[in-house]
């Protein structure tokens, strides 16, 4: 897929979810996967559809399978806006130290806030966040994603400036 896509932009295909049979030692008759899509563009959204609809519909092919799609729509990837984040940043360095408090790292990240910022000007921030040097490896919506509880007394006292 990556060959597919502007090398500027991204593309993430997680096939987060199969499932089929119900006993180890029976082959099943069908099978479900649950794909979940993350691109820059919508554009590069349904290119990703259409190569995953080729590549599948030949391997099928080739087994002598067939396969249907029940496609869904998802959120957006969320887009800042730059002023805001400038001001979210500087309150939060305000409130918790300027150690405390950074510009995160791009990420393909859809959340369903993208549904309100790509109708009014809005800021994602992750509140109690981290890297891995500081004992936090992985980011959120990973099974092993934790926080600094450390954190929260920071967020009245942040949202509020």
């Amino acid at each position: 897929m990556s060959r597919s896509v502007d090398p500027s932009h991204f593309m993430v295909i997680n096939p987060g979810m199969i499932q089929a049979g119900q006993a180890p030692n029976v082959i099943p008759d069908s099978a479900t996967v649950g794909i979940s899509v993350r691109t820059r563009t919508a554009e590069d959204t349904d290119l990703a559809f259409r190569r995953i609809e080729e590549l599948t519909n030949g391997i099928c092919a080739a087994y002598g399978a067939t396969v249907e799609y029940e496609w869904v729509d998802a959120y957006d990837i969320v887009y800042n806006d730059a002023a805001l984040a400038a001001q979210a940043l500087q309150s939060a360095k305000h409130v918790a130290g300027d150690d405390n408090a950074w510009e995160g790292e791009i990420s393909s990240g859809s959340e369903d806030f993208s549904a309100f910022a790509n109708e009014v000007p809005g800021c994602f921030i992750i509140l109690g966040g981290g890297d891995a040097e500081q004992g936090y490896p992985f980011q959120n919506h990973h099974p092993s994603s934790t926080c600094a509880r450390t954190a929260w007394p920071s967020a009245p006292p942040w949202r509020c400036s």
